[in-house]
Parts: structure tokens; sequence; C-alpha cells
């Protein structure tokens, strides 16, 4: 067996999903120049390759090239990687699939002879003088290797500290970090001399969370946050690592620090928990997943079951229509336009699927509280209250309060556009009043949102369509569409307040000329655009633009005012440039 100098090195890589092409007495050049190459004698199967620190089980032959045998094996399981096993011959393993049988070249360089390791290399039976071994250095070395399996290992760290051996491998692609639950077999224990096991930790069916400091050690925590659902491993962990880790629990189990310890971990389930604000305020995990693709929208009613400080496993009724739905005891209707469901809960609602059933944990120190209770409480038609009234979880509850809720329906209501002109003036003067709701508890945010929704409606024409095809010569339709512009340019001018509030000049004056657009008459919409062309020291333009309010409505007293005071604040301006430029001149 001979190869050349100039040989390229040759992994054979396999594109996405294409069988293998390899052929009894295929040549392959392991590490460049020849020093390893391989020969196959029969080909192996499927398309894995084994990895470092893969362990693999073999059946192997070594010799020299005049075909004396001085070591060989069956069934032996060596580690990739291993020091103690010569380079070349773990090296070439890394390129042979299940099954395969190999010749395999190595030349001294990167058998015996490596100058690296010499220390740790494990010699064969009877080469175990030093003049035995002088002969291996200087020998060039042939195996023929039966590869037949591999156990699946991670270096986690890639330091050799850590070392994962995966007896069953995972499900899904979801792996516990945070606040996630896990269902754990943990068993962690070290080997004696004798072969008796030490064990520190022995429990079957442990429920908890990844952030247990009590029963989650920190080395336990990474090889946690490495595992999928189903994965079942034994991890082998250096003292140095668990030593520096785990100093405290070392101590406390008086663990051996002379030996590895030992971790047998099967990870049972695992449900994804979401902290929803990220201040450990609120948190949430899917119970059953949902159907389909749609999650209910700010227009949407929803009819939720609800159990409160408890878990229930809930049936998935599929209902298309809420009429249909006999609201009772744990079952609860809820428009979501009127904001009595908690903040928490519909921001939930947003991604959450037909039937899906989801728990909600809040805790009642710090923000939790706020973000439990509704916006606006609302009764039902017994006189009771909602379940999510902040009252009732504060007499009943201590330190958290946890809800399981399923959404059993779902229904959108019509798109604006394809109501009448009275549909249309009373959903956006309900939306409008919702709106300034907010802003007189002071929630500009929600506020802003609704006011910008109802504008929306005008900016797109939905508002003013006429789908319905009614008669627009009629005094009724005409009466019907001024008061929808009276709703555009008074939402328009709330909002300016809003702007006025956070000194967003230019956003008032944006919204101010809108509404100008529906009446350039609008004496509000005038103040405002001239209040905040004076703050932003355009003199002139205020100047203009508060006379010609004050012309429309002269004993309007706040138009006066402004008025008064940008005359005052140009003046001044125009005084102090005079001064500069005199100034200047004089010099």
């Amino acid at each position: 067996m001979g190869s050349k100098e100039e040989d390229a090195l040759h992994y054979e890589i396999d594109s996405d999903n294409e069988p293998p092409h390899d052929e009894v007495g295929d040549m392959i050049t392991v590490v460049k120049k020849g020093q390893v190459t391989k020969e196959i004698l029969e080909t192996g199967q499927g398309l894995g390759k084994p990895g470092r620190p893969y362990e693999v089980l073999i059946d192997y032959t070594a010799k020299f090239s005049d075909g004396q045998i001085f070591d060989e094996g069956t069934n032996v399981s060596l580690t990739l990687g291993d020091e103690a096993v010569p380079y070349g011959l773990w090296k070439a393993i890394e390129h042979m699939r299940k099954g395969e049988k190999s010749l395999i070249m190595v030349k001294p360089k990167h058998a015996f002879g490596r100058p690296e390791g010499q220390d740790y290399l494990q010699w064969p039976k009877g080469w175990e003088s030093e003049e035995q071994k002088e002969i291996l250095r200087k020998r060039r070395v042939y195996y023929i290797v039966k590869l037949y399996e591999w156990a699946v290992k991670h270096d986690l760290d890639g330091d050799g500290m850590l070392i994962k051996n995966i007896l069953e491998r995972g499900v899904g692609y979801d792996r516990p970090f945070e606040v996630d639950e896990v269902k754990l077999d943990l068993k962690i224990y070290q080997t004696l001399n004798d072969g008796t096991e030490k064990v520190y930790m022995d429990m079957k069916g442990l429920e908890t969370v990844i952030q247990d400091h009590v029963n989650i050690w920190n080395t336990t925590r990474k090889i946690l946050q490495s595992m999928k659902t189903k994965e079942r491993v034994k991890t082998l962990v250096r003292p140095d690592y668990f030593i520096e880790r785990d100093a405290e629990v070392v101590e406390k189990y008086e663990i051996l620090k002379d030996r590895p310890l030992r971790l047998d971990i099967e990870m049972v389930n695992l449900v994804r928990v979401e902290d929803l604000y990220k201040d450990g305020s609120a948190f949430q995990k899917t119970v059953f997943k949902g159907e389909g693709t749609a999650s209910p929208y700010s227009d949407f009613q929803v009819l939720l079951k609800i159990e409160v400080d408890g878990v229930t496993l809930f049936e998935h009724p599929r209902m298309d229509d809420l009429s249909q739905i006999e609201v009772g005891v744990d079952s609860q209707k809820y428009d979501l336009e009127l904001y009595t469901l908690p903040p928490v809960v519909r921001k939930i609602l947003k991604t959450t699927k037909l039937t899906e059933t989801f728990q909600v944990r809040v805790v009642k120190s710090g923000r939790g509280m706020g973000k439990l209770a509704p916006y606006f409480e609302e009764k039902h038609e017994d006189g009771s209250a909602s379940c999510f009234a902040q009252r009732d979880v504060i007499a009943n509850f201590k330190n958290e309060v946890i809800y399981t809720i399923c959404l059993v329906a779902m229904e959108q209501k019509d798109y604006l556009f394809k109501l009448t002109i009275q549909e249309k003036l009373e959903r956006l003067s309900f939306i409008k009043a919702i709106g300034t709701d907010f802003f007189k508890r002071g929630n500009m945010k929600k506020a802003l949102k609704l006011y910008g929704k109802v504008h929306s409606y005008f900016r797109t024409k939905d508002a003013k369509n006429n789908f319905q095809k009614e008669d627009e010569t009629t005094e009724e339709f005409k009466g019907k569409t001024a008061e929808l512009d009276v709703i555009n340019k008074t939402t328009l001018t709330n909002m300016c307040v809003i702007h006025a509030r956070g000194k967003e000049w230019k956003e008032v004056i944006r919204y101010a000329d809108e509404a100008l657009m529906t009446d350039p008459l609008y004496v509000k919409a005038l103040y405002h655009k001239g209040r905040a062309q004076l703050e932003l020291t355009e003199y002139a333009l205020a100047i203009e633009t508060l006379v010609k309010a004050n012309t429309l409505e002269p004993e309007n007293a706040d138009v006066k005012r402004e008025l008064a005071r940008a005359d005052l604040a140009s003046r001044t301006f125009k005084d102090k440039e005079a001064k500069m430029f005199q100034k200047m001149f004089s010099e």
C-alpha cells in the first residue's frame, strides 16, 4: 500500500442526503502527504461517521510492513481523540462508516513516534520496555480495523472537562434555559477503586425548574442545557470542573476531589416557560398546543375557560360560532376591544391558537399585580365580578396567582368597511371612547394607540366608503358623514395633546395639519399647530397660525394667551438679533 506526496486530503464529505459512493479498494488520504491513508476492504452503511470524542467499538489487528502482528483485539472500546490511542489510528476511524473494514497505514510521525502525548500512549502488551518502545517509534504501522458502532459523545466545553455520552437521542429542538420546567431521572455518583459507587443523589421523576439551586447544581444545569426532551445521557465530569463551579456542594456532600463525577440523566419532559416581561413578574407556559395558525386580534371576541390557582387539562371543544356556546361558570366571553382582560392575558392571546391551553403565573410583588389587573373591570349579567378583579386576587392569594386558560372559541367582528354608516359611527365612537378612558387614567400609550386606530380607518377611507350602497343624497346620510368628520378631527387633536405632553412638536404639527385637511377652520387644530410652531421657534409661522385662530374665535382665551406669548418671543428674538448685529458692526 502506498501513497504519493502530492495526494490531496480526502474526507468523503457527502452532499445532502446522497448515498455514499465508497467501493472496495478505494484509497483515501487522511493526513496530507500520505502520513495516514486508508484502503477500504469492506464498505460500510449509512451516511454517518464518528467524531471526537465518540466512543467506538472495533476489532483490530496491528502489524508491521513485513506482516509481523504485534497487537490485536476484539470488541475493543476506545475514544476518538484519546491521547492513549495513536493519532493516526483514531484519525482514520473518523472517516469510516458503520460496518466498514479498512486497512489503515500510519507513518511513525502519527503512530507511536508522535512527539506529543508520549507520556499518555497506551503501549501494546509485551512492548512496554524502553527498547521495545523505541522499535515502535521508528516503524510504520498497519491496522486492519472493523468498525461496528459508536456511542455519541460531546465535549461540552471543548476542553475534556465535561464529556457527555448520549445513550438515547432526544426529540424536537428545544433545550431548557432560564425558567423552564423539567422532569428528570437524575443520579450523581463517583466510581471508587473497588468498583463500587458512592451515590450523592438518586431521584426518579424529579419535577423542578432549571434554576432550582437545591437539586440542580451548576454542573447539572450545564448538562441539562445541552439536552432535549427524552434524551438519556451518561456524563463524566473532571474534578477541576465541579470543584470550581460547585464548591459549596462539594463540601456539603463530601464529594471526593481526586476522581471524576458521573451524572446519569434522563430528561423525561421539558416545558418551556417564558418570562413575559423579563423581570420575573409573570410567566407563561403552554399546557396544550392549539390548532391552526390564527390568533385573536384586538377586534375579536373570545370565549375562555378559566381556572384560578390550579391546573386543569381542559377538553378541547371546537366552536366556530360564539352564539352556539352556552357560557357557564368556567367559560367567559370577552370583547378584546373593551380591555376587560388583564394586560398579561391579552399579551399571551396575541399568539394563542384555537383550543390552546396555557398557564400564566403572576407574582404578587413588584410589577406582577399591575399586569394582572384588568384595565377596566367588568361585571357579569348576574352581578358577579370577573375572575380577574384585582380585589379578589389580593384577598384570596398570598405570593402568586396561577391561571389556567383555554381559548375555546374566537370570533372577529365585521370589518368596518362593510358596515352601514350608522354602524361605523357607533363603532368608531366606541373605540374613541375607550381611548378617552385611557387618557383620563393617564395611560397615554394606550390612548394614543386607540386614537391612532380610529384615524387609520379614515386614512384608509374605510370609515367613509359606501360599501352598503346607501343613498348619499339623504339628509340623514349627510348628517352621519358630518358626525364622522367630527370624530376624525377631534381624535386628531386629542393625539396632538398627547404628543404635546411629550414635547413631540413635529408630531403635533403633523396631526394638526391632518385635522385641518378635514376642516380648515378648525380652531383647536390651529391652536395646537401654532403652539407647536412657537415651541420650535418658528415665530412668524406661529403668529400667522394663531392670528387665524384668533380671528375665528376672538374670545378663545387659550388662543389669545399663545398669541401673546408668540408676539413677545418674536420681539425678544428680534431685539437680541438687532443688538448682536449692532455689536458686530461697532467693533
